[in-house]
This record gives structure tokens, C-alpha cells and sequence, in this order.
């Protein structure tokens, strides 16, 4: 008769194979999957917030070049000598050349033109305000008008200033 041996028996305790997980590791699994899936949960909000900021700081500056353009290329079609020299109305909403006008109306620009056409007209979306002011003339700045749009950003009120100046001299009106 053969010899065998049980070779179970003669590894012992320390050799013993391993058929389930612990409850600490198991539990050591756990926590690190939720500090990595936290950790990268985090990031992707801010991100996220990240490219939302960017992205409305982008449409505004959109905005606020498309406003800029529009009311240089109004102000410089009646840049002749003759027109007169632009007057900013009482409540800064409206600048006028005789019968032409460029007007405020809480979030559109529009450029009115004589005899009851159809305007140009602009939407402002971020923009809040827009206004004319005609400095003092006893300043020599009598052909200079400011345009200030204001708008908001990251709860900051902010202006950005257009400076219109007429370069034509007037003949004979006003």
C-alpha cells in the first residue's frame, strides 16, 4: 500500500487559500471607490461651471461688439454736413439727427428712420441699459457724444463706453 499525504492538512493556518473577500476589504473597496468617484463628481461640476462662465462671458462680449458696430455704423451713416449736430434727448434714451433717431426701449436698440419706415432694430439680451450724454461745450467737446451700456456680469454691474464723435462740420443748420 501507498503512502499519500493530505496536502490540505500540512499547509496550516497561514496557508490557507482564500475563496471570498473580508468585510475589511471589502469595506476598503467601498471607500475608495466613492473617494474617487467624489473626487471626479467635483471636477466635473466645476468644469462645468467653469465653461458656463466662459461661455456667458463670451456672449456678452458678442453682444456688446454687435451693439458697438450697430450704433457707430447709425452714427456715421448721418455723419455729413448735412446734419446737424446730434442731440442726446432728456432721459439719455435717445439720440437724434433731425428726424433720423436711435432709440432705447428696454432690451432693443432701434434706428427710426423719417417718414415711419421700418426700423433697424437690435435685441439686447445681457445688456440692461444704454444711454447718450452730450458732454458741456464749454469743455471744447461739442462734437463728441457718449453711449454707456450697461450691463451685468457675475453679479457686477459693469459699463462699456462708446465714444461718437462727428467729424463733419455743420453748413448752414442748426
Amino acid at each position: 500500500m501507498k503512502y499519500t499525504s493530505n496536502k490540505k492538512a500540512r499547509r496550516g493556518f497561514k496557508h490557507k487559500t482564500k475563496k471570498a473577500f473580508t468585510l475589511v476589504e471589502l469595506s476598503v473597496v467601498i471607500a475608495v471607490t466613492a473617494i474617487l468617484s467624489l473626487t471626479v463628481f467635483s471636477l466635473v461640476v466645476s468644469l462645468n461651471r467653469f465653461y458656463y462662465a466662459n461661455e456667458k462671458n463670451a456672449d456678452i462680449k458678442d453682444e456688446l461688439t454687435r451693439t458697438e458696430s450697430f450704433i457707430k455704423d447709425w452714427f456715421n451713416f448721418f455723419d455729413t454736413a448735412s446734419y446737424p449736430q446730434p442731440a442726446a434727448s432728456q432721459d439719455g434714451k435717445t439720440l437724434e439727427f433731425s428726424d433720423y433717431h436711435l432709440e432705447y426701449n428696454g432690451n432693443t436698440l432701434a434706428a427710426y428712420l423719417p417718414g415711419g419706415g421700418e426700423p433697424g432694430v437690435i435685441t439686447l439680451k445681457h445688456i440692461k441699459d444704454v444711454s447718450f450724454e452730450k458732454p458741456l461745450p464749454s469743455k471744447g467737446l461739442k462734437n463728441l457724444i457718449k453711449c454707456r451700456l450697461t450691463y451685468e456680469i457675475n453679479g457686477r454691474t459693469m459699463y462699456f463706453e462708446i465714444m461718437l464723435v462727428k467729424l463733419s462740420k455743420v453748413t448752414g443748420i442748426g
